[in-house]
């Protein structure tokens, strides 16, 4: 069987033949690489790492998904690989947030 002299965008040539990246990495010039941290590629065959949305983090390389932040947590942007703590006199109750909340007058977080 012969192979082939290259192979489509996200695929790797392989000694079988090509063959898809692994999802939480992307495929270059017929090379795999994994995805950087606050990035993710949720399938097979990614020509690209997409960045995770605001709320979202990504704590190391080769990530197939993203984590929301917990509460209590933010993250502010897309692509990035921790969640922040709300500062004094703010809060987050729910979780995948993309900012804190200041707290009402009279009351502390």
């Amino acid at each position: 069987m012969a192979l082939p002299a290259s192979c489509a965008e996200g695929e790797l040539l392989t000694l079988s033949g090509c063959a898809q990246v692994a999802a939480g990495h992307y495929a270059r010039e017929e090379r795999s690489y994994p995805c950087s941290e606050g990035f993710f590629a949720p399938r097979e065959g990614m020509r690209a790492c997409d960045a995770c949305p605001a709320g979202k983090v990504s704590r190391s390389e080769g990530a197939a998904t993203c984590e929301e932040c917990a509460p209590g947590t933010y993250s502010g942007s897309a692509g990035r690989r921790a969640c922040s703590a709300c500062a004094p006199g703010r809060f987050q109750h729910a979780a995948g947030r993309s900012a804190c909340e200041p707290c009402a007058a009279g009351t502390y977080a």
